[in-house]
């Protein structure tokens, strides 16, 4: 199955679901409460113009208490119970401390706010032995004024059907 991440010109092929992080996975939506709804009506209206919500689920790391500019790698709001999910490459996550998250980033700018990581989870395969094919994490972000991310950007569904293998993406 393949994860695009446009916003990095990227593809990334995720192991198959026997992997200990994609069990923190499934399909279930939760509704917003009243309260979340409020909150995130507020937070679309901050939006620009014209952001591009293809894209808004795609963004970038970058460490905690530095300017968005030291990003370091890319990741993706992914589909979860939670709604608070962001999917990455494991080797981003070696020798960092605290992180943010960006989605939506683009030239400098965060239309979507910066979101705190608050925890991350490795398959065990790639800290065993750095296994190049399970070489991805999943990063939990805290709500933004009482908003989960995947409210807010929209997030990819891990699963569903992608491009087909040498297929042109827009």
């Amino acid at each position: 199955m393949l994860l695009a991440l446009a916003g990095a010109g990227l593809v990334t092929a995720l192991p198959p679901a026997r992997s200990e992080a994609l069990r923190l996975l499934h399909l279930s939506r939760e509704p917003l409460s009243r309260q979340a709804a409020v909150s995130l009506s507020a937070e679309r209206e901050r939006r620009p113009a014209g952001a591009a919500d293809a894209l808004a689920p795609i963004g970038v790391l970058y460490p905690a208490g530095e300017s968005v500019a030291a990003h370091f790698c890319t990741g993706e709001v992914v589909d979860s119970p939670r709604h608070d999910l962001v999917v990455t490459a494991a080797h981003c996550l070696a020798g960092v401390g605290a992180i943010r998250f960006a989605p939506g980033y683009r030239r400098g700018r965060t239309p979507f706010g910066t979101w705190a990581v608050v925890a991350s989870f490795v398959d065990s395969a790639w800290r065993r032995a750095a296994d190049p094919d399970h070489d991805f994490a999943f990063l939990v972000v805290a709500p933004r004024h009482g908003v989960e991310i995947q409210a807010l950007t929209g997030a990819e569904r891990i699963g569903e059907p992608g491009p087909a293998i040498g297929a042109s993406v827009r």
